[in-house]
């Protein structure tokens, strides 16, 4: 995947089989098989930060099998941006737009489902009195009619060539009433192509941090309620009032509490924002994420 960008959704017919007829809390926190070509929803949860952090375009890819061959065709959302789940996790876009080099066109999806809150079997959103269209096509989606596309739904092999009369068949639309075998939703930043995780104000100048990470790799991530650590008596992360990959008590608390920049030293305070500095600096921000790059890249 390039660089920059997360993927939210990949429905492929060539890849083992999910099933997307899920709960509201998959669909909020993410499921399926996350390799790259497997099947899996990413979360509207993690969407929703993602967005809402800074502007993002968003990009779907549907391929579809026209004249024997696969062709892909996509449509972009420029300022894409998911609400809360107190809003449904409804969405919004200031402008969409035809696909760059990487896709022909195909027609815009999204403008009919604007707005829409989104709907699974166990919470019905949609603007249908009578029926629960999450239920009807078996998957998750902010539908508004049960008549309307699937682009989470199941997807056929290239030999189904049209979309039929089955409301649990992936589709996506096509001039010609194709139906895609692998769809792909991905979103990615309009500013340096970054996705932030937990941040605060970035600084403007950036010297050469300590190595903070390689001490828990391998570890458990930890909560006050999910004790992962290394420790059999205490919980570090309801030592620290945060939660982290923790293996000591004695280590750093990067999801602590910030403090000003008048306290410069690390104390003996667990639940202090604390990340390795030569000279035991505490950080008063904090800001940590992740770059995707191209698979030739070391």
């Amino acid at each position: 995947m390039p660089q920059g960008r997360t993927m939210l959704l990949n429905r492929n017919f060539e890849s083992a089989y999910v099933s997307f007829s899920r709960p509201w809390e998959d669909y909020k926190n993410g499921f399926g098989d996350f390799n790259i070509n497997g099947n899996f929803w990413a979360g509207l949860e993690m969407l929703h930060y993602m967005t809402t952090n800074r502007k993002h375009t968003m990009k779907i890819w549907a391929i579809f099998e026209e004249d024997g061959q696969p062709i892909k065709r996509g449509h972009r959302y420029m300022g894409f941006k998911v609400g809360s789940e107190s809003n449904g996790y409804n969405f919004t876009f200031a402008s969409s737009g035809l696909p760059t080099a990487d896709a022909l066109e195909s027609p815009d999806g999204m403008s009919p489902y604007l707005g829409a809150r989104f709907s699974t079997y166990d919470v019905d959103n949609d603007k249908d009195s009578g029926d629960n269209c999450a239920n009807i096509h078996q998957s998750g989606w902010w539908f508004t009619t049960c008549a309307g596309y699937n682009p989470t739904g199941q997807p056929q092999p290239p030999s189904v060539q049209y979309k039929t009369s089955d409301p649990t068949q992936l589709s996506w639309p096509h001039t010609l009433n194709y139906s895609p075998s692998h769809l792909t939703l991905f979103v990615s930043s309009e500013q340096h192509g970054c996705s932030f995780m937990f941040s605060a104000t970035v600084p403007t100048l950036i010297n050469q941090a300590a190595d903070g990470l390689s001490a828990v790799m391998g570890a458990g991530f930890s909560t006050y309620d999910v004790g992962n650590d290394t420790d059999s008596g205490d919980n570090y992360a309801n030592i620290h009032q945060s939660g982290w990959w923790f293996t000591t008590c004695a280590g750093y608390n990067p999801t602590g509490q910030p403090q000003p920049p008048s306290v410069q030293y690390k104390t003996s305070d667990p639940t202090q924002l604390s990340w390795p500095h030569t000279l035991n600096y505490s950080p008063s921000h904090l800001t940590l994420f992740v770059i995707a790059k191209h698979a030739d890249e070391s």
